[in-house]
C-alpha cells in the first residue's frame, strides 16, 4: 500500500519535480556541511542602510495619525511585561528575555540543529508549529514601533532592540527551526523592513541601525534575502508560498541597501510577482487555491509588493492593478452584506503585517477597505491603521480622500466561470454555490473536497456554513475531517470523499466540477453544476440551486446517473448560533437564528432517513471551527438513503 501511494505522489508531482525534489536534499546536504565548517552568507557591497516605506513629515503623519488613532498603551505595556496575543491564544507569556526555541503555550523547545531537517509537522519535536511560527515572524513589534513613534517612550525602543538582537544570537544563519520555511523568514523581514521605516519616522537617523550592531545586523538582513532567494517555492509547492516568499524579498531588496546582489534579487521578485499574480489568479479574479482567506493571503501580498513599487519609483503593470482590482471584487461579492466571506477552503489566520497591538485585525473588509483607497481613492467610513499606513506607502493623504457616501446594493446573481463560483440572492439572501477545481497544481494543498457545496447567510449571517479548517499538522483524523466531503453541504456517496486525500496537504485523485448553466428570469435566479468525483463508481453528481424571492424558497435539486445502487448521504451544517427542532406540522425541521427573528424550514426526502448530528467524535461530525486551533460543537442534519440509481432528490429551504 505505501509503494503504491509513494508510486501516486510521484505521478501527482511529475518527473520534473521529482527530479527537483532530489537535487534539494542533495544541496541540503552540502549547505549543512559547509554551515558545519563556518561558511555564511555576508553582504559584499552596498551599504546595508534601510529607507523609509512611508511617505510624508513625521510631525505631520503623527498628528493625522492622532486625528484617528488612540495609542493603546495598555496593550503595548503588556508587551512590554511580555505577554502576547498569538492566534487564538490571548496573553501568552514570552518573558522579558523570550526564548524563540519555546513554543510559548505548550512550552516544547524545539531543536537548535540545521533548520531544513527539523521536522515542523512533529509537536512533540516543536510543539504547535504555527504558534512558534507565529512568534518569530515578530508581527507585533510592528505596532510597538507605531507605539513609540507616538509616545517617543524609551520601553518600547528598547524592546524592538532586545528581541530582534536576541533573535540574531539565538537563531544564526541556517540554524533553528526559524530558518526551516522561506515563508516564514520572508514574513520577518517584512516586519524588520516596516520597523526600520517607522523607526526613521521616529527620528532614530539610522532605523535598526541605531539600536543594533551594524555588523550583525548588515549581515543578518542578508541572510534572509539570500535564504529566500535560494529557496523558493516551486514546481507543485508554488502556490501562495512563492507570492509570499517573492514579495519578501521584494521588500528587504528595496528597503535596504544589499549593493549588486540585492539590485538583481529584486529585479527577480518584482518580475516573477508579476508572472505569478497571472499565473495564480483566473482571469475573473478567483484565487485559484480555492480557499477565501488564501485569496485575502495573495490579495495582500500583491498589494503590499504594489505598494512597495511606489516607494521606490516601479511601476508593476497595469494587468496586475487589475488582478488585485478583481480579487477584490470576488472577496466582495461572495461576502453578504456587513458579513464576513464563507469558509471556502483552508485558512490559517496569518497576515502579511499588522499594525493593530491586539494581534487581531478583521481582513477581508480591510483589504477591501485598502484596495478602494489604493485602486479607486475613495475610503470607507471605518478606517484602520493598516489602511492608515498602506495610504502612506502609496503617497495618498487618506483625510483627501472622497468617504464612500452609500453602500451601493450588490447585484444577483453574479458568477465567477473560471473560479466556479456563483452567488445567487438578493439583499438579504445571499447563497454561494461552490463548483469550481479542487485547488492550484498538483497537490492542490489547501483545497476542499467540497464540489457542488451550498452556503447561506441571510441579512449577513451566515444559517448554512462551512466549517473551516481547525488544524494543519496536530491530528491527521481532525485534520482529514475538516477537509472532508462529510464536512461541506454536499453529498457523500458510498462514504468515499469526492477527492482523495494523500498528506495534510496534498491530494491524489482530483474530482473535476464545473459549472453547467446560470440564469435570472425576473422571478427565479438558477445555477446548474456536476462534478466526476464518483466515476470510479460510475456515478456523476449534478445539482441544480435555485432561489425564488417571491416565494423565499431555495431549492436544491441532487441528480444522479449511474447504475447500481449507491449509499447517498447530505450533510446540511448549520451555524453554531442556529438553533433546530423537528416540526411534524410543518413537516420539517424548523432553524433559529439567534441574531435574527426569521427562521427557515427544511424538507425534503423519507422522515425515517433524517437525523440530527452535534459535536460527535465517533465518528467526527458536527463541528465547527472560525480559527486555527479552536472548534466547537454545531448541528448537523444528516439525510441517509440507499437508492438505485438514477435518482433524483429535492430539498427545499423556506425562509419565513
Amino acid at each position: 500500500m505505501n509503494i503504491v501511494w509513494a508510486i501516486k505522489r510521484v505521478r501527482a508531482m511529475g518527473i520534473g519535480e521529482f527530479t527537483y525534489r532530489l537535487y534539494r536534499v542533495s544541496s541540503q546536504i552540502v549547505e549543512a556541511t559547509i554551515l558545519a565548517c563556518g561558511w555564511r552568507p555576508h553582504l559584499r557591497d552596498g551599504s546595508g542602510e534601510g529607507y523609509s516605506l512611508f511617505e510624508g513629515d513625521t510631525n505631520d503623519l503623527a498628528v493625522k495619525w492622532h486625528g484617528h488613532f488612540d495609542v493603546d498603551t495598555g496593550k503595548l505595556d503588556k508587551l512590554v511585561d511580555g505577554y502576547l496575543t498569538l492566534l487564538s491564544h490571548d496573553n501568552v507569556a514570552i518573558g522579558g528575555s523570550v526564548d524563540w526555541l519555546k513554543e510559548p503555550v505548550s512550552g516544547t523547545r524545539s531543536p537548535t540543529g540545521y533548520g531544513k531537517w527539523i521536522n515542523y509537522r512533529s509537536r512533540s519535536e516543536v510543539g504547535d508549529i504555527k504558534l512558534l511560527w507565529e512568534l518569530g515572524r515578530q508581527q507585533y513589534l510592528i505596532p510597538v514601533a507605531v507605539g513609540y513613534m507616538m509616545t517617543g517612550d524609551s520601553r518600547y525602543r528598547k524592546l524592538i532592540k532586545e528581541h530582534i538582537n536576541s533573535w540574531i544570537e539565538l537563531c544564526p544563519f541556517g540554524y533553528t527551526i526559524h530558518w526551516c520555511s522561506s515563508l516564514e523568514v520572508a514574513l520577518r523581514i517584512i516586519s524588520w523592513s516596516i520597523v526600520n521605516s517607522l523607526l526613521l519616522l521616529s527620528g532614530e537617523r539610522r532605523g535598526l541601525y541605531s539600536l543594533i550592531d551594524e555588523n550583525l545586523l548588515r549581515n543578518a538582513i542578508f541572510q534572509h534575502a539570500w535564504f529566500i532567494r535560494h529557496y523558493l517555492s516551486l514546481h507543485s509547492s508554488a502556490n501562495n508560498h512563492l507570492i509570499g516568499e517573492l514579495t519578501g524579498l521584494w521588500a528587504v531588496c528595496s528597503a535596504f541597501d544589499l549593493g549588486r546582489e540585492g539590485q538583481k534579487w529584486a529585479t527577480y521578485a518584482s518580475d516573477h510577482l508579476e508572472i505569478e499574480a497571472s499565473k495564480q489568479v483566473y482571469s475573473d479574479g478567483v484565487d485559484k487555491e480555492q480557499a477565501v482567506y488564501y485569496h485575502y493571503w495573495v490579495l495582500e501580498y500583491l498589494l503590499f509588493g504594489y505598494l512597495i513599487g511606489k516607494r521606490v519609483n516601479y511601476e508593476f503593470t497595469d494587468q496586475f492593478s487589475l488582478n488585485m482590482s478583481r480579487m477584490a471584487k470576488f472577496l466582495s461579492a461572495v461576502s453578504p452584506n456587513n458579513g464576513l466571506p464563507p469558509q471556502i477552503g483552508d485558512a490559517d489566520d496569518g497576515f502579511v503585517t499588522r499594525f493593530s497591538v491586539s494581534g487581531r485585525e478583521e481582513p477581508f473588509h480591510e483589504i477591501i477597505s485598502i484596495c478602494n483607497v489604493i485602486l479607486d481613492k475613495y475610503k470607507n467610513k471605518d478606517l484602520t491603521e493598516k489602511v492608515f499606513w498602506y495610504s502612506l506607502m502609496a503617497g495618498i493623504d487618506i483625510d483627501a480622500c472622497q468617504e464612500q457616501s452609500t453602500v451601493p446594493h450588490k447585484k444577483y446573481p453574479v458568477v465567477f466561470p473560471e473560479g466556479g463560483y456563483a452567488i445567487l440572492g438578493d439583499e438579504n439572501v445571499h447563497i454561494i454555490f461552490d463548483a469550481g477545481p479542487l485547488g492550484y497544481t498538483a497537490i492542490a494543498a489547501h483545497g476542499h473536497a467540497d464540489a457542488l457545496s451550498v452556503c447561506l447567510a441571510i441579512d449577513g449571517e451566515w444559517w448554512l456554513v462551512d466549517p473551516g479548517t481547525y488544524t494543519y499538522h496536530d491530528n491527521v483524523e481532525w485534520r482529514n475531517y475538516f477537509r472532508s466531503t462529510m464536512a461541506h453541504n454536499t453529498v457523500l456517496v458510498d462514504g468515499i470523499d469526492q477527492s482523495k486525500i494523500g498528506g495534510d496537504f496534498l491530494w491524489l485523485d482530483h474530482a473535476n466540477a464545473e459549472l453547467l448553466d446560470h440564469g435570472d428570469d425576473g422571478q427565479r435566479q438558477w445555477v446548474y453544476g456536476t462534478h466526476d468525483g464518483y466515476q470510479h463508481l460510475d456515478v456523476r453528481h449534478y445539482r441544480r440551486v435555485e432561489y425564488s424571492g417571491k416565494d423565499r424558497n431555495i431549492l436544491v435539486t441532487d441528480t444522479f446517473n449511474g447504475t447500481g445502487k449507491h449509499q447517498l448521504c447530505w450533510h446540511w451544517h448549520l451555524s453554531p448560533k442556529v438553533s433546530i427542532e423537528r416540526d411534524e406540522g410543518v413537516g420539517g425541521w424548523v432553524l433559529s437564528h439567534s441574531e435574527s427573528d426569521k427562521k427557515i424550514i427544511v424538507r425534503g426526502g423519507d422522515r425515517d432517513n433524517w437525523s440530527l448530528i452535534s459535536g460527535s467524535s465517533d465518528p467526527i461530525l458536527g463541528w465547527y471551527s472560525d480559527t486555527l486551533g479552536y472548534k466547537l460543537p454545531t448541528s448537523v442534519i444528516k439525510y441517509q438513503a440507499g437508492k438505485i440509481l438514477p435518482y433524483e432528490s429535492t430539498c427545499t429551504f423556506t425562509l419565513l
